[in-house]
C-alpha cells in the first residue's frame, strides 16, 4: 500500500522560552499559553491575536505573533500559520524564538507536500527544538520513501525518547509495516494510548498497518469508528480514503464506489474520479462512467480516457457506440489525432453534421491542414466551393500538405470554368507531389490533362513502391497504347497486389482473362454483377 503522506504532524507539546526579559503583557500571556495547554486552540489563537494587537513590536509581538502561528498549525490551518511564520521572520530579527518559529514553518510546510523547503527549515532548527526537528526530519525522509535515512535520523534521538516519545514509536511502527515487519509493527504502534492517538492524528495511520497486517476486520474496524466520531475534518477524509482503499483492493464495489462519491464532495481529484468511473464499469454502468469522465479537471486526461474508451466500444462493435460518440465527442481535445478518425466513422455512419463540428474543432488544433483537408472535401461534395477555397489556399504553404491542397484547388477551378487558375494550381500539385513522391496522384493529374505517357512513368513508379492500384493504372495505358502483353502482365501483377476494392479486382479479372484467354478470371469477373459481368459472359460462351 502507498505511504500516507497526508498524516498530520504534531511533535509534543511545544516548550515556550523564558529567555527573554518580563514585560508589562505577561499577565496577558497566562490565559493565551493555558488555552495552548488545554488545547482550546481557537480562543488560544484569538488571545495571542489581543496581545500581539497591543504589542505590534518587540519580544511581546514576537512571542504573540508566533503563538497565532502555532495555534494555527494545531488547527492545522497550515497557509495561515505559514504566512504569519514568514511575517515573523521578516519583522524580528535574532529572536531567541527563531528556532521554536523554524520548527513549526517546516511542519508546516511537510503538510502542504513543500518537502524540500520543509527540510531546510528543519535544518535551521538549534538549541533545545532540534531533536523534535530531528524526528520531523525521520518523518519527513520516510514520507518521500526513505526508510534507511528516517531510521538513522531516530537513531539519533535520546534513548528515551526512542523508546517512548509517540512520534517516535509511530515512525518507527510505520517503518516497521513497510518493511514486513507487521507483528513488530503493531506492537510498537500499540505502545500509544488511543487518545494520544487522536491527539497526534495518527489513529487512520494505525489502522493502515493493522491493514497491512492482513487484520482487515481491525483496520476497517477502527476506519469506521474514526468516521462515526472523527476529532477533526481532516482525521475524517482520511479515513474515508484509506477505508475506500481497503474496500477497492478487496473489490467491494458497492462500498468502494458510495465512499469514492462521499469523498469526492469535497476532495474532487482526477484520480479518485477515474477511480470511480472504473467502478461504475465495473458494474456495468457505463453510462455513469461516460458521465464522471466529463468532470475531470485535466482536459488533457478526459480526452485520452474519453479516446480509449470510444475505441474500444468501435472495436468491439458494442450497440451503444455510436451514442456515446455523438454525446462525448465535444470533450475531445482539438490536438487529439483521434478527432479526425472519429469525424471520419461519423461520416461514414451518416452523421454528417457532427462529423463536420468535429472537423472544423480539430483545424484549430495541431492537426489542423489534415482537418482542413478533409473538410474542404466534404464541402466540395456539397458544392459549397467558396468554402472550399477558403480552407485549402492557407493549406498550400504547408509542407506535408501543399500538394493534395493544390490538386482539390485544381478540381474546384476546373469544375467552375477558371481554366488560367486550374492550369496554374495543377502544375503546383504535380510540382510538390513529384517532390513528395506521391506518383500515384502526379499520374492522375497527367491523366486528367491528357498526357498519358507521363502518367503511365508516375503509375510505374507507384507499381513499384507497391500501390495496388497504380498498377492497374498502369495496366490500363499499357492496354490503351496497344502494348496488350505488357498490359497482361501488369493486370495480373494487380490481381496479386491484394486489391480491395471489388469493381476493380472485377475489372482486373475481366481485363487479364481476356488478353490471357483464360476461362476461369472471365468466371470471377462473371461473379462481379454489372456491365463487366455481362462482358465476361459474352466472351466466356463465344468461346
Amino acid at each position: 500500500m502507498k505511504k500516507e503522506t497526508a498524516v498530520v504532524l504534531f511533535l509534543f507539546t511545544l516548550l515556550f522560552s523564558t529567555a527573554e526579559p518580563a514585560s508589562a503583557a505577561d499577565n496577558a500571556f497566562g490565559p493565551a499559553d493555558a488555552a495552548m495547554t488545554a488545547q482550546q486552540y481557537l480562543q488560544a489563537r484569538d488571545l495571542y491575536r489581543q496581545v500581539f494587537v497591543a504589542s505590534r513590536e518587540g519580544p511581546d509581538a514576537a512571542r504573540a505573533l508566533l503563538g497565532i502561528a502555532k495555534a494555527d498549525y494545531q488547527l492545522k490551518n497550515y497557509y495561515e500559520s505559514d504566512i504569519n511564520l514568514k511575517r515573523f521572520f521578516k519583522t524580528f530579527k535574532d529572536t531567541a524564538r527563531t528556532d521554536e518559529a523554524h520548527l513549526i514553518l517546516g511542519l508546516d510546510l511537510m503538510n502542504i507536500h513543500k518537502y524540500k523547503e520543509a527540510e531546510e527549515q528543519l535544518d535551521l532548527v538549534k538549541g533545545e527544538f532540534q531533536e523534535q526537528a530531528i524526528i520531523a526530519k525521520a518523518e519527513l525522509a520516510f514520507i518521500q520513501g526513505e526508510a534507511d535515512k528516517a531510521e538513522k535520523l531516530l537513531a539519533k534521538t535520546d534513548r528515551k525518547d526512542y523508546e517512548s516519545n509517540i512520534r517516535v514509536l509511530y515512525i518507527r511502527a510505520m517503518i516497521l509495516s513497510s518493511q514486513g515487519n507487521h507483528e513488530q509493527a503493531i506492537q510498537t504502534i500499540n505502545k500509544i494510548p488511543d487518545q494520544e492517538l487522536k491527539v497526534e492524528n495518527i489513529a487512520v495511520s494505525k489502522a493502515v498497518i493493522y491493514y497491512n497486517a492482513r487484520k482487515y476486520i481491525d483496520a476497517k474496524d477502527m476506519l469506521t469508528a474514526i468516521i462515526n466520531a472523527p476529532s477533526s475534518r481532516l482525521e475524517a477524509i482520511q479515513a474515508k480514503r484509506t477505508l475506500f482503499q481497503i474496500y477497492d483492493a478487496e473489490y467491494n464495489q458497492d462500498a468502494a464506489l458510495k465512499l469514492a462519491i462521499d469523498i469526492l464532495s469535497y476532495e474532487p481529484t482526477d484520480d479518485l474520479r477515474l477511480k470511480a468511473v472504473t467502478l461504475f464499469e465495473k458494474k456495468g454502468d457505463p453510462d455513469s462512467a461516460f458521465r464522471y469522465l466529463t468532470y475531470l479537471k485535466n482536459k488533457q486526461t478526459l480526452s485520452d480516457e474519453l479516446e480509449k474508451r470510444l475505441k474500444k466500444l468501435q472495436h468491439d462493435k458494442d450497440p451503444k457506440a455510436d451514442e456515446y460518440l455523438l454525446k462525448y465527442f465535444i470533450y475531445l481535445s482539438i490536438d487529439n489525432p483521434y478527432v479526425i478518425e472519429a469525424a471520419k466513422y461519423m461520416d461514414e455512419k451518416g452523421y454528417k453534421e457532427q462529423a463536420k463540428r468535429l472537423l472544423q474543432k480539430a483545424a484549430r488544433g495541431r492537426n489542423g491542414a489534415e482537418a482542413s483537408m478533409i473538410l474542404a472535401r466534404t464541402l466540395m461534395q456539397e458544392k459549397k466551393f467558396s468554402d472550399a477555397k477558403r480552407l485549402l489556399t492557407p493549406i498550400t504553404t504547408d509542407a506535408n500538405y501543399s500538394g493534395q491542397a493544390s490538386l482539390l484547388l485544381y478540381e474546384i477551378f476546373e469544375y467552375e470554368g477558371n481554366v488560367s487558375a486550374a492550369k496554374e494550381y495543377r502544375a503546383r500539385a504535380i510540382r510538390v507531389l513529384e517532390t513528395q513522391k506521391d506518383y500515384s496522384r502526379v499520374g492522375d493529374l497527367y491523366v486528367r490533362s491528357g498526357n498519358n505517357a507521363e502518367a503511365l512513368k508516375n503509375y510505374v513508379k507507384a507499381a513499384q513502391k507497391g500501390d495496388a492500384i497504380s498498377v492497374l493504372k498502369a495496366a490500363d495505358l499499357y492496354y490503351l497504347s496497344g502494348k496488350h502483353d505488357t498490359a497482361r502482365v501488369y493486370y495480373k501483377k494487380a490481381i496479386d497486389s491484394g486489391i480491395k476494392d471489388p469493381k476493380s479486382l472485377q475489372w482486373a479479372d475481366y481485363q487479364y482473362g481476356k488478353l490471357a484467354k483464360n476461362n476461369e478470371y472471365l468466371k470471377k469477373a462473371e461473379g462481379g454483377g454489372g456491365a463487366v459481368s455481362e462482358a465476361a459472359a459474352l466472351l466466356r460462351s463465344e468461346k
